[in-house]
């Protein structure tokens, strides 16, 4: 496309070529290590030759006609100085965006582009992109006060690290030297390459800046960007494969002592995936992203029980998997008999142990039903055709724990006719602890409201042994305190009671209390 340029464009145009006459030297890299020599001093001898005929735009278009690119491009940039005009410019798209330049002579157009904006830090690479894309493959670093050139080996210097990671948008800083990392860290564990357990961080390595540069998967997601395009947009260079390595470090919470979470999260990126982000095709946190599922589906294609969880590992550890899902009575029976069975991994986020007995109930939902209620074969087997077990496994476990437990305990406990307050009270507490759990028999605590210092005294042992007391201590009285503390012994060992010796546990509480009725004699247990 071709279009006038504003006044105030032409101007600046003009303004560089002149500067360029006096000094070509402007529009060529400086060189650094490991280069020992100067490609470019050949070239810019001809360009202070051409230098010298600045005001000749008959001459400088024979220049521009002839030679190298670069001595081309640069007649042409001092023609239009000569001129003192740029009537019409062209231009050129690069991934930032229209570049514009004035047609003159015969050189490449991305030569003439990169030769016009010598001084600004990623247009002027258009004058070398074509030197490190074929052989011998030079390596330029460009900030907005310098080129760089390292000739065939890549050779940042440090002047263009500090820029270029001053372009990094996550936030990251050098905490140690040659350690880059966003603030939630360690700069010397992502210097050394170091796993951090119970974190997920994208690592650069880049080779000739000696810098490594950390990103935790948090920040990638907050802050949207590709950090090693941040780091390269300045570049021009043959590709990022041979100074760049990329990886992702992840090791779960408790895997320390986890062979198999350790293998596994040492697992390297895929090349596709590598590549794509090498290549600016993707984002950190995309990356991120598609290599932890890689992780998930390696993990869950090994073979035998591995449990992780909101990425904590418990490697084969069923019973604190089942207590870090804070299940109710009847869900920990169930998964407590179930998981260490299904011989498979579970990798969960987010998981409830509704959640987790759906995963498994296909399978083990009858060895489910049979924990909750005791081996009762009969029991279970009537709750499996259950119609409400499709929608929810856990609500259709409560009722058959309940039910289990009043045909198969409270069947066989002793049957009374009027008790005592006290005994009346406890009674009732503990038969619903019983069939309920610690549930059934809170709500059964709230629901007979006392007023008796006795029987207050005996309800705060329940709610101490049960560990509910917290938020209803200023239901009770001091004095009602200190004697719960002393009634706890008898309650917890009315609420262990097995059938046979639950009359003289629940005897020796009301004892306890300084009561001296005796419980009248029980008839034949329910179930008897």
């Amino acid at each position: 496309m071709i279009r006038a340029p504003s006044k105030t464009m032409e101007k600046e145009i003009i303004a560089r070529a002149e500067r360029l006459a006096k000094d070509p030297s402007l529009a060529l890299p400086v060189p650094v290590p490991p280069l020992a020599r100067d490609p470019f001093e050949g070239v810019r001898r001809k360009m202070e030759r051409i230098s010298r005929f600045a005001g000749d735009e008959k001459r400088l278009k024979r220049f521009s006609n002839w030679g190298d690119q670069i001595s081309r491009a640069y007649a042409g940039m001092l023609m239009l100085g000569a001129s003192g005009k740029a009537p019409y410019l062209a231009t050129i798209k690069i991934p930032q965006g229209d570049v514009p330049f004035a047609y003159r002579g015969r050189a490449k157009k991305e030569k003439q582009a990169g030769m016009q904006w010598y001084d600004h830090p990623i247009y002027r690479l258009l004058l070398y992109v074509d030197m490190a894309a074929r052989r011998p493959h030079y390596h330029f670093y460009s900030t907005p006060h310098a080129l760089y050139c390292s000739g065939k080996q890549p050779g940042a210097p440090k002047e263009y690290v500090a820029f270029a990671m001053a372009q990094v948008r996550s936030g990251v800083k050098e905490v140690a030297e040659g350690g880059w990392a966003c603030p939630h860290l360690d700069a010397n564990a992502v210097k050394e390459g170091a796993a951090v357990e119970g974190t997920t961080y994208l690592r650069i390595s880049w080779r000739s800046a000696r810098v490594a540069v950390g990103v935790c998967d948090r920040c990638a997601r907050s802050r949207s960007g590709s950090t090693i395009m941040a780091i390269a947009t300045h570049m021009a260079v043959p590709g990022l494969d041979d100074d760049f390595e990329v990886a992702v470090s992840h090791l779960p919470v408790g895997a320390g002592g986890c062979e198999r979470c350790a293998t596994i999260s040492s697992v390297g990126l895929d090349d596709e995936l590598r590549t794509g982000y090498l290549k600016g095709e993707l984002e950190d946190a995309k990356v991120i992203e598609r290599h932890m599922s890689r992780i998930e589906e390696l993990l869950k294609a090994h073979e035998g029980t591995h449990f992780v969880l909101d990425g904590r590992c418990y490697g084969t550890d069923a019973a604190a998997f089942v207590e870090a899902l804070s299940p109710s009575e009847e869900e920990g029976i169930a998964l407590r008999a179930v998981l260490p069975k299904i011989g498979k991994p579970l990798i969960l986020d987010g998981a409830t142990p509704a959640k987790v007995l759906a995963e498994v109930w296909d399978e083990h939902g009858h060895v489910a039903l049979g924990a909750v209620v005791g081996g009762d074969e009969e029991l279970r087997d009537r709750y499996m055709a259950h119609p409400e077990l499709a929608q929810s496994p856990s609500k259709v476990l409560r009722k058959a724990m309940v039910e289990g437990r009043k045909r198969n305990i409270i069947a066989r406990l002793p049957a009374y006719g009027r008790l005592p307050a006290i005994a009346r009270f406890a009674d009732s507490v503990a038969r619903a602890h019983m069939t309920e759990g610690a549930e059934g028999a809170v709500k059964t605590l709230d629901r007979e409201r006392v007023s008796d210092h006795k029987v207050k005294s005996v309800a705060y042992a329940f709610l101490l042994i049960l560990g509910r007391e917290a938020n209803k201590e200023w239901q009770y009285d001091r004095t009602e305190k200190e004697f719960a503390q002393f009634l706890r012994d008898k309650v917890q060992a009315l609420l262990d009671a097995t059938p046979e010796g639950y009359h003289s546990a629940l005897q020796a509480l009301l004892s306890a209390t300084g009561s001296t009725e005796r419980l009248p004699e029980p008839r034949p247990p329910e179930g008897g």
